[in-house]
């Protein structure tokens, strides 16, 4: 029970409250207690004919808050106060702040460039970019995790991947014509991880680096560990419904990802499939 400073709320209340009785305290809370029980109103609940006015709850709050650190258990009261006050608290009070950028331990970018098809050479070869990197992921082994902390790595990673992916083909912003993206999430992680990277932030760093582009970036993801694979599926970056651009790009990782690492992957093509000639009905 939070002890009461009577003589300050007296002070402050003034007759509001009709005269004091001693144990009204007690008399109250029993009545709280029980809905029904008959309740009697004394000086630091006066619902009697009207209620306290607004300084005068402002006092009892301010006494409540005032006892409370030397009512509660150490150990209670500092978890409770980090709860509330949340990252207003000094980092080296608190649990260490995850970064909010990735921590890169490889990227590997594999370019593609077809020159015949079923026996035809081609006038302009049929070009693919994957690139990707393997990064740290914070939150493995971490259950309900701040996803929020993924949201902001993906924004960051995606924008190292999409420069990484021009430099490799060589190419300028408008050159590329379609994308896609995805990732493998180590054993100590979870798909929703993968999600968390590729969905809400990944997408703008790559659409502005690729002049006009304004479609949706498909996508795939998965669990895996070292030796994994993923195809990621193209469309074009002006309409997902662009049939010459429908397609896929795949890449393997001999060592990646470890428990704690995730891979993600970024897919760039120019010029669609080598021989494309499908129309829509």
């Amino acid at each position: 029970e939070i002890p009461v400073d009577h003589m300050f709320l007296r002070s402050q209340q003034g007759e509001q409250s009709g005269p004091w009785r001693p144990g009204a305290q007690r008399e109250h809370m029993s009545a709280s207690a029980f809905p029904f029980a008959r309740r009697r109103h004394h000086r630091l609940f006066p619902f009697g004919k009207r209620m306290p006015d607004k300084s005068a709850l402002s006092n009892i709050f301010y006494q409540m808050i005032k006892f409370l650190p030397r009512a509660a258990p150490r150990r209670f009261r500092t978890a409770r106060l980090f709860d509330i006050m949340g990252p207003d608290i000094s980092p080296s009070k608190r649990e260490p702040v995850m970064k909010r950028t990735a921590e890169v331990r490889k990227i590997i970018a594999s370019v593609e460039d077809t020159h015949r098809e079923a026996g035809k050479t081609l006038a302009t070869p049929s070009r693919k970019c994957v690139v990707a990197a393997v990064i740290s992921n914070p939150l493995a082994g971490v259950a309900d995790g701040d996803l929020d902390v993924l949201k902001d790595i993906g924004a960051d990673i995606s924008a190292q991947l999409v420069a990484r992916g021009l430099e490799a083909l060589g190419a300028g912003p408008d050159d590329v014509q379609s994308y896609g993206k995805g990732a493998i999430v180590g054993v100590d992680g979870e798909i929703e991880h993968a999600a968390a990277l590729i969905h809400p932030r990944f997408g703008a760093p790559v659409r502005g680096a690729l002049g006009d582009a304004s479609e949706i970036i498909p996508s795939t993801k998965k669990m895996g560990g070292p030796g994994a694979s993923l195809a990621v599926p193209l469309t074009s970056k002006h309409s997902i419904w662009e049939f010459d651009h429908m397609d896929a790009a795949e890449m393997t990782f001999p060592d990646a990802p470890h428990a704690g690492e995730i891979v993600v992957i970024l897919a760039l093509g120019i010029g669609g499939r080598p021989l494309k000639r499908i129309k829509p009905d």
